[in-house]
């Protein structure tokens, strides 16, 4: 029977580092964009002229933010933290080893920028450059078959555990591939970023990958796509 027989609550560790007492918080946000307007880090041109760069290149808004120096990684990390009630991870409390490396590839966990700092019997604690991710929250959930507990995490902390954890990993698959054709590599790469379309299937595969799913069911509905991956040999229904 398979252990993922369904979608994993969220529980979550606040300021402190106890155990929040109920799932995620009806106040939060649902997007990086809103996050900015309710905090008052941006204003409305500012925050327009973020989300067209967003357009333009298929970045994330929060690594939009940052690299262009709109706001800090310290004060996107304290806005994430006041809305969610969340921790902020602190650089001491990033774990030796890869956690939970045969459960999610690291190519899926550097993509959404989160990472699995800690493996529990009854949780899966992951740390978040963006923990209102709810679609990379519940692929890290479905992939590990526990609840997933967030902690913020300013990215560049992240970039670091990244290539100081799986840095072994990267350059085998890198001598296995050989040598790519890096014209090819940065066409393809434009091609993702130009259609939103493309970026969501691409995010689509990528969430099959770290199932492990071999097959992805995709159902028109009235309002909405039913999208439903096959883990086991059952298929479970995810949000589009």
């Amino acid at each position: 029977m398979s252990v993922l027989a369904a979608i994993p609550i969220v529980t979550d560790v606040p300021p402190g580092g106890n155990r929040a007492a109920s799932p995620a918080m009806p106040t939060e946000p649902a997007s990086v964009a809103a996050l900015v307007r309710r905090q008052g880090l941006l204003g409305p041109e500012a925050l327009s002229r973020a989300e067209l760069v967003q357009e333009e290149t298929g970045e994330r808004l929060e690594a939009v933010l940052t690299r262009l120096g709109l706001v800090s990684e310290q004060a996107l990390a304290e806005a994430f933290s006041a809305v969610t009630g969340l921790a902020i991870l602190a650089v001491t409390d990033l774990p030796p080893a890869p956690v939970a490396a045969t459960m999610v590839s690291a190519s899926f966990l550097r993509d959404a920028r989160a990472l699995p700092i800690a493996l529990r019997p009854d949780s899966i604690t992951v740390a978040m450059a963006n923990p209102l991710d709810s679609f990379a929250v519940t692929a890290i959930g479905f992939a590990a078959g526990q609840p997933v507990q967030r902690v913020v995490a300013r990215a560049s902390d992240l970039e670091a555990a990244f290539d100081r954890l799986y840095a072994t990993a990267t350059d085998r698959s890198d001598d296995s591939s050989g040598a790519a054709d890096e014209a090819d590599l940065e066409r393809l790469k434009d091609m993702a970023s130009d259609a939103p379309v493309i970026r969501a299937v691409n995010r689509l595969v990528a969430a099959a990958v770290a199932l492990r799913a071999p097959d992805i069911h995709i159902e028109p509905a009235d309002d909405r796509l039913k999208l439903r991956y096959r883990i086991d040999g059952v298929l479970h229904e995810q949000e589009a």
